[in-house]
């Protein structure tokens, strides 16, 4: 569609111009020349909750997509956006009031990101590191959050968007954006141009609004930053769970930041331990990396059963007392 000649925008919901439930609008003006040039629809929390399932609803197909193909998508939008680049400059141009020239470069500046994002496949590798501690390795991987926000400001309507879901798309994560009002136009046809990319429906949605929409957002079902964080803290919770285990092997450790320790645990042990100790609590605290089965047989073998592994590991570390209630430290072991 031809967006610069509407009088009344609409959002993009679900794949597709989206007629919002709301009946409040706002002007949006060429600066050049102080002119009313079309209606931008202010969300109500309906409208923005329709956005926010529609990502949450498209979430399982997209993230479970191999990133290969998230990057191909990536890709055609990347050479739409090259091929568009003057009309979006132009569109930039009249609602911000830039020159063109300034205009088509921020249009560069984010297609850089979209150059970047796709090369996802290759950024997506995770890491392992081995021996890290006695019989500790540990590895990362990556996976997608959920559903993004972006609520960007005025001045780079083209570029600053572009810094946001390129990424977040790549990753694998579903995106709400909220442009700016006072220039909104240009990010219904970065959505349009997704969609021309192949990407699919519900991926990218697009909510227009002031503050009223953003209060909305942030109270919004399904927004993966709130449940991000409630998941942090219960992962924090566990890891802390898992020193004081094994603090009670009698091993010294120094309190990780964040770990709510004021001091050290009781010590009785060699310089080894301290430095084993210390390199789990660097993992399980400032890292939030996962280890290797063994260090969860070690803090965790009464319940699952590795007593003799366990047992022998813990000795093997130098943990005092490591034979009590596991079989104790018999040679040979």
């Amino acid at each position: 569609m031809d967006l610069t000649t509407l009088e009344r925008l609409p959002m993009w919901v679900g794949g597709g111009a989206f007629s919002p439930s709301t009946t409040r609008y706002g002007e949006v003006t060429n600066p050049a020349t102080g002119e009313v040039i079309r209606h931008v629809p202010f969300a109500n929390a309906a409208d923005v909750d329709a956005a926010v399932q529609s990502a949450a609803g498209a979430l399982p197909g997209w993230a479970a997509s191999p990133p290969l193909r998230r990057a191909r998508v990536l890709m055609k939008f990347r050479d739409l956006l090259e091929r568009h680049r003057k009309d979006l400059a132009r569109i930039v141009t009249q609602e911000h009031g830039k020159t063109l020239a300034d205009a088509e470069g921020s249009v560069m500046r984010g297609l850089e990101v979209v150059e970047f994002a796709t090369g996802i496949a290759h950024l997506l590798k995770g890491e392992h590191s081995e021996s890290v501690g006695t019989d500790v390795d540990s590895w990362s991987i990556r996976v997608p959050v959920g559903v993004c926000v972006g609520i960007t400001p005025f001045n780079f309507p083209a570029m600053v968007p572009m810094w946001m879901f390129p990424i977040a798309l790549g990753c694998g994560n579903t995106f709400v954006l909220k442009p700016s009002e006072r220039d909104p136009t240009l990010s219904l046809r970065l959505a349009e141009l997704l969609q021309a990319a192949g990407l699919p429906t519900g991926v990218f949605n697009v909510v227009h609004g002031d503050k009223e929409a953003v209060g909305a957002r942030r109270a919004a079902r399904g927004v993966a930053h709130r449940r991000d964080r409630d998941d942090q803290r219960q992962s924090l919770r566990q890891r802390r769970g898992d020193l004081h285990a094994l603090g009670t092997c009698g091993a010294t450790f120094r309190a990780g930041r964040g770990s709510g320790h004021d001091g050290n645990q009781r010590s009785d042990s060699g310089a080894d331990v301290v430095l084993f100790v210390r390199r789990l609590a660097e993992l399980a605290v400032r890292r939030s990396a996962r280890a290797w089965p063994g260090w969860r047989a070690l803090l965790y073998a009464p319940q699952d059963g590795y007593v003799e592994m366990a047992g022998r590991r813990q000795c093997r570390a130098g943990i005092p007392h490591a034979g009590a209630g596991l079989g104790g430290c018999a040679a040979g072991r």
